[in-house]
């Protein structure tokens, strides 16, 4: 994993790569269980994304693959059907 965000690359918004907010939004779910998720699995962050909240503090925004995020919370869902007993969508 990354020591901090000093050595992640600077992405451009192309829609690929998702900040865990936007994310949690466009996948319905709690923001907090998509971080659990991602630091559970040790999903790397393709990157940082200047915003302006964060760019006043110095700092940038980590993004994630868009796609990745997407197939995590998938499996997470099926693994939560098969484990409850339900069948999964899909």
């Amino acid at each position: 994993m990354h020591g901090g965000w000093g050595g992640l690359p600077p992405v451009e918004l192309d829609g690929e790569n998702w900040p865990l907010d936007f994310a949690a939004r466009m996948l319905g779910i709690p923001e907090r269980d998509l971080r659990d998720l991602v630091r559970i699995t040790g999903l790397e962050p393709a990157g940082t994304l200047q915003m302006a909240e964060f760019r006043r503090s110095g700092r940038a925004k980590r993004v994630y693959n868009g796609a990745m995020l997407v197939r995590l919370h998938l499996a997470a869902q099926r693994l939560a059907a098969e484990m409850s007993g339900i069948p999964a969508a899909g």
